[in-house]
């Protein structure tokens, strides 16, 4: 799953926020769009370590996922 958001996160103006919305299209059951409020949410009650930093890495939304 990682390699997916890697390799889309390396086209020209594509970062991993990006990444996860062609993802959402691709497979909407397997994937969601990475936001920050939501994850927010998750950090808040626990669900995640870390706020999101201003440039979230293809760890930060795999962590995301799994949550």
């Amino acid at each position: 799953m990682s390699e997916k958001v890697d390799i889309l996160s390396r086209l020209d103006s594509v970062q991993v926020r990006m990444a996860s919305a062609i993802l959402l299209f691709v497979n909407p059951g397997r994937f969601t769009v990475l936001d920050w409020r939501a994850q927010g949410v998750l950090h808040g009650n626990g669900y995640l370590p870390d706020e999101m930093p201003g440039d979230p890495t293809v760890d930060n939304y795999l962590l995301y996922l799994g949550a």
